[in-house]
């Protein structure tokens, strides 16, 4: 697609970083961020794909600005969460049998906190969530395409995964990485404090906003496979799972 349209692409870790201490971290406290991703005259727009993750659950705006992270080597937050919460002991080795779904919540709560520090540091112009065929399952091989057709778009990213959330089957309430934001004061608190608009064909369908954004919420909803001896049990490369078994862990 970008020798069709003739789009330069880059590579971020080409061209440096700056270094950006924003206060009021929790986790990561000087982060480098990509010069592009940080220079002014710059519009950044943020564009993941609707789909989850066996660790941050849903692999949206925030998570996404890993990829502006630079070096490359300090982006790997999934590893320095696991640091930071269980430290550099042996049960990694071990695999996860031992692991239970708090100490699961308690992983997912450490990488929250990382992706909106990494938030602090760099804010996006603009945030595109494409979901016009989303996944679920665990980010990797295991999971369902979701051909929801949806594209959810703003200025807001914390607003935005909100919503994009919402629309998968995600609320706060089983959502750490929300429920992190909103702690901070760095997210609304519902899908009901944020304004929500309907574009088709260009269009915007009633100055007013969307009256029932549930309307286009996913049916079944997005669910999680997490890589935990609680979830469904782990099958072969590329095979898919059955989404009507009965030991499916639906939510987070």
């Amino acid at each position: 697609m970008a020798r069709e349209k003739r789009v330069r692409l880059l590579e971020l870790a080409d061209y440096g970083n700056v270094r950006v201490t924003p206060g009021n971290t929790v986790q990561l406290h000087n982060i480098g961020i990509s010069r592009w991703a940080a220079a002014e005259n710059v519009f950044y727009v943020n564009v993941p794909k609707l789909k989850t993750h066996n660790l941050g659950v849903v692999t949206l705006c925030g998570k996404n600005q890993q990829g502006v992270m630079i070096p490359v080597t300090e982006r790997h937050l999934c590893s320095d969460a696991w640091r930071a919460t269980f430290g550099r002991d042996d049960r990694r080795k071990q695999g996860r049998e031992w692991m239970r779904v708090e100490d699961h919540e308690a992983w997912q709560r450490t990488i929250a906190h990382m992706h909106w520090d990494v938030f602090l540091a760099c804010q996006p112009d603009f945030n595109v969530v494409e979901g016009i065929v989303g996944r679920d399952g665990n980010t990797f091989y295991l999971g369902r395409n979701f051909p929801t057709g949806l594209v959810v778009a703003g200025a807001s990213m914390a607003a935005v995964d909100l919503v994009a959330a919402h629309l998968m089957g995600f609320e706060p309430e089983n959502l750490v990485y929300l429920q992190v934001g909103i702690e901070r004061g760095l997210c609304p608190p519902s899908i009901n404090d944020v304004n929500v608009h309907l574009v088709r064909d260009g269009e915007v369908a009633g100055p007013a906003g969307l009256a029932d954004p549930d309307h286009y919420r996913a049916d079944p909803p997005f669910e999680v496979y997490r890589d935990i001896p609680a979830d469904y049990a782990k099958k072969d490369l590329f095979d898919e799972y059955d989404p009507n078994a009965e030991d499916f862990q639906i939510t987070a």
